[in-house]
């Protein structure tokens, strides 16, 4: 986990929001210090969902495939969706298993600004770097209620929105393809 995005959570989810609440991360074979923190604020559940297994994953899944769980409080994917080739379907299930009024979290290595990385950094693949503006672009039927663009150690753009009421399938942008070298 990057320094930038754990700020972004301790930013974004406070105890009032964490207490009680089901909590899946998304893509999170090497993400332990998520769990832990989500815990400490009292989470009532923690699920954490990878394509592979890992110390925090419960859901061996991939998240393109609309996974039949009922929905969740949060959803946080963090660094996780450049990897994934069908992000628009990734996004996509993410909203369809965030709670109407709950909160969706994601945080991407960004294509703007210093620090970014443009290079390739393969685990499992690396497929895309995206913006700001496509980061609100993925949230554009949702109320954002944050967006950040950091680079403590690299380029990060995150973004909280709560889930309203309809989900749409709306995106209408490409975001930078990353080349892998040869």
């Amino acid at each position: 986990m990057h320094r930038d995005t754990e700020i972004f959570l301790e930013e974004c989810l406070t105890k009032a929001i964490v207490d009680g609440s089901r909590v899946l991360n998304v893509g999170c074979k090497l993400d332990t210090w998520t769990h832990k923190f989500c815990e400490r604020l009292g989470a009532l559940t923690y699920d954490g969902m990878d394509i592979d297994d890992g110390q925090d994953v419960t859901i061996i899944a991939d998240i393109c495939s609309y996974p039949q769980y009922p929905p969740y409080d949060i959803v946080i994917c963090t660094n996780t969706l450049e990897h994934i080739e069908d992000w628009r379907n990734a996004v996509h299930s993410m909203k369809v298993l965030t709670k109407v009024d709950g909160h969706l979290l994601i945080s991407v290595p960004s294509s703007e600004g210093p620090g970014n990385i443009k290079g390739y950094h393969g685990y499992p693949s690396d497929h895309w770097r995206f913006s700001g503006q496509h980061l609100a672009g993925m949230v554009l039927d949702m109320d954002i209620i944050r967006y950040t663009h950091t680079h403590y150690n690299m380029a990060t753009s995150s973004i909280c929105a709560k889930r309203l009421a309809g989900i749409k399938y709306c995106y209408n942008f490409e975001p930078e393809i990353v080349s892998k070298p040869a």
